[in-house]
């Protein structure tokens, strides 16, 4: 792949007093290889961003459900023992789903 040339004039002064008068050329920070070989079929993608999307339902819905737990222990609607295993309970239905076991 053959990438623009840099035109030192282009740079700003600061730059340019640092490098005098060289040529500069882009240069690549990929493998073409890897590109041509990527292992993703247009399935698997689709799959990943499905497992992507429901991890962050799981997610908010454990962050949603830690946030009302310790807003009841605030105002002392439960107790701390109550809100222990709560939280284990969340953290479980979390877990599960994230490890497929569980779903929405």
């Amino acid at each position: 792949m053959n990438l623009p040339y840099i035109d030192p004039k282009d740079l700003p002064e600061s730059v340019r007093d640092k490098i005098g008068d060289s040529n500069f050329y882009w240069e690549s920070l990929h493998d073409d290889d890897f590109l041509i070989d990527f292992p993703v079929t247009e399935q698997m993608a689709e799959k990943q961003k499905r497992q992507a999307q429901v991890m962050l339902v799981a997610y908010r819905k454990y962050l949603e459900a830690t946030k009302s737990i310790l807003k009841k222990v605030e105002k002392k609607v439960i107790t701390e023992e109550q809100a222990k295993d709560l939280l284990a309970e969340a953290h479980k239905f979390y877990e599960a789903i994230k490890d497929g076991n569980q779903s929405l």
